[in-house]
Protein backbone atom coordinates (compact mmCIF):
# COMPACT_ATOMS: atom_id res chain seq x y z
CA UNK A 1 0.00 0.00 0.00
CA UNK A 2 1.24 3.57 -0.84
CA UNK A 3 1.15 6.65 0.95
CA UNK A 4 -2.47 8.05 1.20
CA UNK A 5 -4.09 4.60 0.27
CA UNK A 6 -6.34 3.26 3.09
CA UNK A 7 -7.02 -0.45 3.28
CA UNK A 8 -9.98 -1.86 3.31
CA UNK A 9 -9.99 -2.95 7.35
CA UNK A 10 -9.32 1.26 7.61
CA UNK A 11 -11.91 2.54 5.22
CA UNK A 12 -14.96 0.19 6.92
CA UNK A 13 -13.67 1.64 10.72
CA UNK A 14 -14.78 5.01 9.51
CA UNK A 15 -17.90 5.43 11.57
CA UNK A 16 -20.46 7.14 8.87
CA UNK A 17 -19.11 3.89 6.01
CA UNK A 18 -22.66 2.16 5.38
CA UNK A 19 -20.12 -0.86 3.11
CA UNK A 20 -16.46 -1.44 1.71
CA UNK A 21 -16.83 -2.49 -1.99
CA UNK A 22 -13.34 -3.44 -3.70
CA UNK A 23 -13.63 -2.73 -7.73
CA UNK A 24 -10.76 -2.58 -10.04
CA UNK A 25 -10.14 1.11 -9.54
CA UNK A 26 -9.82 0.81 -5.84
CA UNK A 27 -12.38 0.97 -3.34
CA UNK A 28 -15.93 2.33 -3.38
CA UNK A 29 -17.16 3.05 0.27
CA UNK A 30 -21.10 3.98 0.36
CA UNK A 31 -22.44 6.11 3.24
CA UNK A 32 -25.88 8.06 3.33
CA UNK A 33 -23.44 10.80 5.54
CA UNK A 34 -20.75 12.08 2.78
CA UNK A 35 -19.74 14.82 5.03
CA UNK A 36 -18.43 12.62 8.06
CA UNK A 37 -16.42 9.96 5.58
CA UNK A 38 -14.74 12.99 3.79
CA UNK A 39 -13.42 14.67 7.45
CA UNK A 40 -12.37 11.21 8.43
CA UNK A 41 -10.74 10.57 4.40
CA UNK A 42 -8.84 13.95 4.91
CA UNK A 43 -7.19 13.62 8.52
CA UNK A 44 -5.96 9.97 6.77
CA UNK A 45 -4.95 11.86 4.06
CA UNK A 46 -6.28 9.42 1.40
CA UNK A 47 -8.25 11.63 -0.72
CA UNK A 48 -5.92 11.49 -4.44
CA UNK A 49 -8.16 9.99 -6.74
CA UNK A 50 -11.40 10.48 -4.66
CA UNK A 51 -14.30 10.48 -6.87
CA UNK A 52 -18.13 11.08 -5.73
CA UNK A 53 -20.95 9.92 -7.17
CA UNK A 54 -24.43 10.39 -5.89
CA UNK A 55 -26.92 7.12 -5.99
CA UNK A 56 -29.99 7.62 -8.59
CA UNK A 57 -33.41 6.15 -9.09
CA UNK A 58 -32.47 3.53 -10.69
CA UNK A 59 -30.16 2.57 -8.18
CA UNK A 60 -32.87 2.72 -5.68
CA UNK A 61 -34.97 0.53 -7.85
CA UNK A 62 -32.39 -2.16 -7.78
CA UNK A 63 -31.72 -2.13 -4.27
CA UNK A 64 -35.38 -2.18 -3.40
CA UNK A 65 -36.40 -4.50 -6.15
CA UNK A 66 -33.16 -6.59 -7.24
CA UNK A 67 -33.87 -5.97 -10.49
CA UNK A 68 -33.55 -3.65 -13.79
CA UNK A 69 -36.37 -1.21 -14.35
CA UNK A 70 -37.55 -1.44 -17.94
CA UNK A 71 -39.72 0.82 -19.60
Amino acid sequence: MTAGQLSREDAERISDVDTVEETPDGLALATRRPAGVLTALAERQALAGIKVQSGTLEDVFLATTGREYRA
